[in-house]
């Protein structure tokens, strides 16, 4: 890794699930669990796979915790649909570091959002990324989160951005609508790609011109996802709405306790991990697992 020449990008577009990272008893990462959740996302019809990213407590695990996922997840893959690996770190220095690993490990595309923990200026964001374009050889994604970083990258600072040679597009996680309609046209004059990292907002995303979405419920229910999507740019409303009101009667789940766990458990209901999550963490009520059980039944999505 050193700034060479950049290397081209499959043009990202539809599915690509921020992949949860499974653990064991010990908290270490589980290879077979990660290898058949990558199965189980690739037979959904997912358009890619994003690894370590917020879904996948990335910053709760150690550095080697972080290349390992990659490195499992590149390896199961085996090239049949692009591999987002997250680059995000406090630091422009760690978030290199990150980079080079996955990069090492195998990774087709880079994500990188503001530095967290100590609140980045707008300034700051672009310092950040020009530093981190300089020494990369990957294409970079863009990733928006400020409940995370305690910064929303402004539409000003996206347009920058996704000028920047190596930046192809972006993930807005913002969960704010009206500001992800004022970054459409910026990411069209840019000739980038736009993900929308909100599950409310996914679908009316998919039909006012999104590119794709990066659900976490999509490692639950991947090939429900990728419908959601296509009908979306069929132009079939009706059919969106639909497929659409299923999904969010599963996601009411989330306000049982932190996402991460409660997609853990939906996934080992699946046959698929522990349902661990990374410490700090805590079993999941009774009550709440029945909860999350009958919901999944009742809308179809287990046998």
């Amino acid at each position: 890794m050193g700034g060479g020449t950049m290397k081209r990008s499959p043009r990202l577009h539809g599915i690509i699930p921020p992949i949860c990272t499974l653990v064991d008893a010990r908290e270490r990462v589980d290879e077979a669990a990660m290898r058949r959740l990558v199965e189980h996302l690739l037979k959904g019809g997912v358009h890619g796979i994003f690894v370590m990213g917020t879904t996948g407590e990335f910053a709760l695990l150690s550095d080697e915790e972080r290349r390992r996922g990659v490195e499992i997840v590149v390896d199961a893959v085996k090239g049949r649909v692009p591999v987002l690996a997250g680059a995000s770190a406090e630091s422009t220095k760690k978030a290199l570091a990150a980079a080079e690993a996955a990069t090492e490990a195998g990774a087709d595309i880079l994500v990188l959002s503001p530095t967290y923990y100590l609140p980045p200026t707008q300034r700051e964001i672009l310092v950040h990324f020009r530093t981190f374009l300089k020494h990369v050889d990957l294409p970079c994604v863009a990733y928006n989160i400020p409940w995370c970083h305690a910064t929303s990258i402004a539409v000003e600072t996206a347009a920058e951005l996704l000028a920047m040679p190596g930046v192809i597009g972006m993930k807005d996680s913002s969960e704010n609508w009206a500001f992800f309609q004022r970054l459409l046209p910026v990411k069209e004059e840019a000739g980038a790609v736009l993900f929308q990292g909100s599950e409310d907002n996914a679908a009316v995303s998919f039909l006012m011109g999104a590119d794709g979405g990066v659900p976490g419920i999509g490692n639950v229910i991947p090939a429900h996802c990728v419908k959601i999507y296509e009908a979306a740019k069929r132009g079939e409303v009706k059919k969106v709405r639909e497929l659409n009101a299923r999904l969010q009667r599963v996601r009411r789940t989330y306000s049982l306790a932190p996402v991460r766990l409660i997609l853990k458990y939906m996934l080992s209901l699946l046959g698929i991990g522990s349902g661990k999550g990374v410490q700090p963490s805590e079993a999941l009520p009774r009550e709440v697992k029945r909860t999350i059980e009958q919901t999944l039944r009742n809308e179809g999505f287990l046998d």
